[in-house]
């Protein structure tokens, strides 16, 4: 039987793995809809940045090394329960939830849940279940500011002020949802989604080469180490057997064209085109980009690899910028999306999607 119910026998749902309620949810009744709540934006990027911070704090270093926990453990980008597939920040938190607990990456509200199960004509149960992530829409307003110049004359010759306006964003409406790891009576449905998503070995291969040959990039085989030249715009790369499993390679390839997408004639992040040395500040904000639009790109492929660029120095740098600007991880989250879907437009794909 579909319960209507958001957490049962819960006052409030628990948000983020950490057991904490940041936002006062309540519990949703039998009145089949979903419950949202509009929380003002300082107070939404404060929690998501405390909980980017837990996750960097508690990652575990071997040898120098740490391992993302971003990643979603070979379960794929983050999609809602009807294939819909998240962006932006939602496309990362919901794979830093689905990596931290081995729940599946694939979401959706009580309500939806409800719905598809009648769709389908199936029985789902999620009593006692619990929603351990939300969705966050932004919500904007245009703001005018006044440039100190003149745009003109009007009718009666009084000089028109020049003003820019542009939107900034005030509040988030936010959305608790459930992964359908937590939703009983899904086996049929999750069978489905892995059938048309699964691919063998050989022709991820394929897919991750045609990818690659898309871009269309400069590459120099060889050495032991992977980089992207902002000065040159060449990609060096150790070849496929250096790597202990092609998808290390492939996870690596991508991490260094995520890096290219800065470029002055593509994206012009300013860390690429303003570059100032390896281990610098900027550089490290970055590679946070590259780190992120990797995950995204390498999640939409259904690659589960690692990359040989994951030194711990640049741990201390993302956690220092994390505490000091609440809107950094929404920065770098947003610049990492564009840079995914510029990849993807090189192969004529066009994967949609919104933040």
């Amino acid at each position: 039987l579909v319960q209507p119910v958001l957490c049962p026998g819960e006052k409030k749902c628990f948000l983020w793995l950490t057991g904490s309620l940041p936002y006062g949810i309540e519990s949703i009744h039998a009145r089949g809809r979903d419950r949202m709540k509009k929380v003002n934006a300082k107070e939404v990027q404060e929690k998501v940045t405390a909980t980017v911070i837990k996750a960097l704090e508690s990652v575990k270093v071997d040898g120098g090394k740490w391992q993302r926990p971003w990643r979603s453990a070979g379960n794929g980008e983050a999609i809602r329960h009807d294939g819909y597939v998240y962006r932006g920040m939602n496309q990362f938190m919901l794979s830093l939830v689905a990596g931290m607990s081995g729940k599946r990456n694939i979401w959706a509200t009580p309500v939806q849940w409800g719905e598809l199960a009648k769709k389908r004509g199936e029985r789902y149960d999620f009593r006692g279940s619990k929603c351990v992530a939300e969705i966050l829409r932004p919500n904007t307003a245009t703001v005018t500011k006044d440039t100190g110049e003149t745009d003109g004359f009007d009718g009666d010759g009084v000089p028109v002020p020049k003003v820019n306006r542009f939107k900034v964003i005030t509040s988030y409406s936010v959305f608790p949802v459930m992964s359908i790891s937590d939703v009983r009576g899904t086996e049929k449905l999750l069978a489905e989604i892995d059938a048309k998503n699964k691919l063998a070995d050989h022709e991820r291969d394929a897919r991750a080469e045609a990818f690659i040959a898309a871009q269309n990039a400069e590459v120099t085989f060889g050495g032991d180490s992977a980089a992207y030249s902002p000065r040159t715009d060449r990609i060096s790369m150790p070849a496929l057997g250096q790597f202990d499993k092609p998808a290390n390679y492939y996870a690596t390839f991508i991490h260094e064209l995520t890096h290219r997408t800065g470029h002055k004639s593509r994206l012009a992040r300013p860390g690429i085109v303003n570059f100032d040395g390896f281990g610098s500040a900027q550089y490290a904000e970055e590679e946070l980009v590259a780190e992120l639009g990797a995950a995204f790109t390498m999640n939409a492929l259904g690659i589960d690899g690692e990359t040989m660029d994951s030194h711990v120095q640049y741990l201390d740098s993302w956690l220092g910028k994390l505490r000091k600007d609440h809107k950094f991880i929404f920065k770098a989250s947003h610049a990492a999306s564009e840079a995914m879907r510029y990849l993807f437009k090189q192969t004529g794909a066009d994967i949609g999607g919104a933040e």
